[in-house]
């Protein structure tokens, strides 16, 4: 071959290449128009949507998010998500739009069939498609076979492809609950499998579940529930709030079984990252602990006794304020008549963990711990003479005294007892119990009237939805192994709350009169018997302490 030839070879062969890249090239330049025509097309399908039924002043942040979606089929569900999410006959609605539903939502669903045309694999635009499918069905007369199936086949596809989405589970339920009389057999048994993974939704729960309990009956719908207090307790209120009071009691038997073993289960985390030497996991637990299970839902031995645990177990790191800290609420809880439930030292090293603790906390904390003088100087500042909130200490003061032998130094603590707060509850105990200690005769003929007049009679209140609280003075002599006795009686069936201090010692279905009591052992003082009203009508309340 010659030269030449061979020139004319190569040439042919290396043009080849550069052919075959010219035409991706353009191949690719035309996919890239026809792409932005489509997009731009799809796009403008949207503004219309938007336009025509005047989202932008129904809802204009809304609005707002479309027009910053790079992508059209994720604008265009922006879209519709807002035009669904708004109920029809909404009084935000103007005049001339209502009229106008059937067409929007025919326009919506074309918008989602093109999405879905666009994005087939995006579960979220088949869960709008159903929504929009059902928002069409329900305006029309009867409900065919092919109705259903186009209500529910895009809403079951959608489960499918996010199983996690608690909104499509939600919608799917909700279906089958609106047309639960009209469902067959097998439908019905669908729809259960359906219902068990939507009632995982808090909303869902309080929204429909009364609902639920009236097509399947509340045994049957409690059943679907699963143990999780706050889903229990969501179940219970909207029981509560639809008359069927006996079911939301035992639906809250089950909260409180289930509340109690989350918080041993919490307290067992703690306990493991405590044992592996774990800090920040140790931090991180306690702070979920206290955040997850208010100390006031669960005040009996046992919630005291865990709460106590979570303080002596939380490492001694730099906390926050004293008023935003959660350590401070369980320093609060024991401080308010519960001191015998937990030790002074381990109350004293959560508050050093935290800044702005109030002087009389810090005082009262310091003398439970041992600390006496510490206390005193606290107490003996400026700013802190004379308030009549100093009275409990000045009373703990006498009591630690009085247990070391120095009943005069305890009398001396007495004397800066503000003399408006002399003859509270905790002031007169400690008066006496001073008096007896020197042998005071006349002081304690001056005290016994005033301490008996304190501790009365039955004392009564009405228990309404926003509570009742009853002030009792517990003489500790008389409460060793002793309770006080509630007596409950309702005006119509009502669910009520009961404890000391606002906390929850116990919860009780009343459709005739109940008597309960709480535990008097190891109280003294004053101290508040709180009730609340969790759902039905209200009720008087009775509380009688103990006598001699």
């Amino acid at each position: 071959m010659s030269s030449r030839e061979t020139g004319q070879t190569l040439d042919s062969s290396s043009r080849l290449p550069r052919i075959l890249l010219a035409l991706s090239a353009a191949a690719l330049a035309a996919g890239a128009v026809l792409a932005f025509a489509v997009e731009r097309r799809e796009r403008a399908a949207v503004e219309s949507f938007v336009s025509r039924f005047r989202l932008d002043a129904r809802k204009p942040d809304d609005v707002g998010a479309v027009r910053l979606e790079p992508v059209a089929d994720l604008a265009a569900a922006i879209a519709v998500n807002a035009s669904v999410a708004e109920p029809f006959d909404a009084a935000s609605r103007a005049a001339d739009i209502a009229g106008t539903r059937d067409d929007e939502s025919a326009a919506a669903r074309d918008l989602m069939l093109d999405a879905i045309r666009r994005r087939p694999g995006w579960p979220y635009h088949r869960f709008l498609l159903g929504e929009v499918a059902y928002g069409i069905g329900r305006r029309t007369p009867g409900s065919s076979a092919r109705q259903w199936e186009a209500w529910t086949t895009p809403l079951r596809l959608a489960a499918a492809g996010a199983p996690g989405l608690d909104a499509t589970w939600s919608a799917l339920g909700g279906i089958y609950l609106d047309n639960w009389p009209n469902l067959s057999a097998a439908q019905r048994t669908e729809a259960i499998g359906a219902l068990r993974r939507a009632i995982q939704d808090p909303r869902f729960v309080s929204s429909r579940f009364s609902r639920l309990s009236e097509a399947m009956g509340s045994e049957e719908a409690a059943r679907l529930l699963p143990d999780s207090p706050e889903l229990l307790g969501a179940a219970a209120e909207a029981l509560s709030v639809h008359g069927d009071l006996a079911a939301a009691a035992g639906v809250l038997a089950r909260r409180e079984a289930a509340a109690k073993r989350t918080r041993a289960e919490g307290l067992g985390r703690i306990e493991d990252r405590y044992r592996r030497g774990d800090k920040a996991g140790l931090s991180a637990a306690c702070f979920e602990w206290a955040s997850d299970h208010p100390v006031l839902d669960l005040d009996d031995p046992a919630g005291r006794a865990q709460a106590a645990r979570v303080l002596e177990l939380w490492p001694g790191d730099r906390g926050g304020p004293w008023d935003g800290d959660p350590r401070s609420d369980l320093v609060r809880f024991f401080l308010d008549g519960r001191e015998s439930a937990v030790g002074g030292q381990i109350l004293l090293r959560s508050i050093g963990a935290l800044s702005d603790v109030p002087d009389l906390v810090t005082a009262r904390i310091r003398l439970l711990a041992g600390g006496a003088s510490a206390a005193q100087e606290i107490a003996a500042r400026p700013e802190n003479q004379g308030g009549p909130e100093w009275s409990v200490f000045y009373s703990d003061l006498a009591h630690h005294f009085l247990k070391e032998g120095r009943a005069r130094e305890a009398r001396g603590a007495l004397d800066l007892v503000p003399l408006a707060a002399r003859d509270d509850c905790e002031a007169l105990i400690a008066r006496r119990d001073v008096a007896r200690a020197l042998h005071d005769a006349a002081e304690l003929a001056n005290i016994a009237p005033r301490l008996d007049s304190l501790k009365g009679a039955p004392k009564s209140a009405d228990v309404a939805p926003g509570g009742a609280t009853i002030s009792v003075c517990v003489d500790p002599e008389l409460a060793a192994g002793r309770s006080l006795a509630i007596t409950l009686t309702p005006q119509s069936p009502a669910i009520v709350a009961y404890g000391w201090g606002g906390g929850r010692a116990g919860t009780v279905f009343l459709q005739n009169e109940r008597a309960v009591s709480l535990p008097l052992t190891g109280l003294s003082g004053r101290r508040d018997v709180t009730m609340r009203a969790l759902a039905g009508g209200d009720s008087r309340a009775s509380v009688a302490v103990p006598g001699r």
